[in-house]
């Protein structure tokens, strides 16, 4: 399935760092054709898509799917261009879309991740990416509603080890 949607993405014109991104976020995400309710007690469906168009007890088709997946992705590349209109390696990219497409662009435009990037401190923009400090505290990019999750910790340490897969060599 990683190559028919590298294909699809890369067909409908994204940048090789968003179809690594997005490639990388479906492996997260999972994919349900059904709405669920995900950790966060959001209605979701295929690839942890939200939003109040979602219809409860459809089964969505992987058409479908792939159409909300590519719009999530297009709104949270476009949100990263626009808040670190900076050169990005494509682990750095992938990395960063990630944690949009994860916590949202408010997080990311408040983060102190997106101080050290735009500072020029890129390794240290990589590493707060575990190291952050959210409205739970220290390391609270792996909570929701209060409860640390084992998955978002290793979200976020997957996505420290992508961001700095090209630029610490």
């Amino acid at each position: 399935m990683a190559n028919s949607l590298r294909n699809f993405l890369t067909g409908i014109g994204l940048s090789i760092g968003a179809v690594t991104g997005g490639v990388y976020i479906a492996d997260f995400e999972g994919y349900s054709a059904q709405a669920y309710y995900d950790i966060a007690q959001k209605l979701s469906v295929c690839r942890g898509h939200t939003g109040s168009e979602i219809i409860i007890g459809k089964t969505y088709t992987e058409e479908e799917c792939n159409a909300l997946f590519a719009r999530d992705i297009k709104k949270a590349d476009d949100a990263l261009l626009l808040l670190a209109p900076i050169p990005l390696s494509n682990g750095e990219h992938g990395a960063y879309l990630s944690f949009i497409f994860n916590l949202g662009e408010g997080n990311f435009a408040t983060s102190t991740l997106r101080q050290k990037l735009l500072a020029g401190d890129r390794v240290g923009a990589c590493y707060e990416l575990t190291n952050a400090c959210g409205k739970y505290g220290c390391n609270g990019w792996i909570y929701a509603h209060g409860i640390q999750w084992p998955g978002l910790a290793s979200r976020r340490a997957k996505e420290r080890q992508l961001c700095l897969s090209e630029i610490t060599k």
